[in-house]
């Protein structure tokens, strides 16, 4: 996926979790090329493994920062 930092320091991604109904459904694999400098666009590149029915569903996915700081959240994830 495409990410923007919008702060003024660099953001470096150490954990992903994808959740449903508020509850996490799976911790997922994460690797980012680069740090995210500020205000600068990036890729981040998520690995999960779901069973279809699951995989189909609305999830939120977060990702977590290297120090478990700072987080982004996405809503409506959803697997083709």
């Amino acid at each position: 996926m495409t990410l923007k930092n919008p702060g003024t320091l660099s953001w470096t991604v150490g954990k992903a979790t994808l959740a449903r109904d508020g509850e996490e459904a799976k911790q997922s694999g994460v690797w980012q090329p680069e740090p995210l400098a500020p205000l600068d666009w990036g890729f981040i590149v998520v690995e999960t493994e779901l069973p279809e029915r699951v995989a189909r569903e609305k999830l939120t996915l977060r990702l977590w920062d290297e120090n478990g700081t700072q987080s982004v959240e996405i809503g409506n994830v959803s697997f083709p």
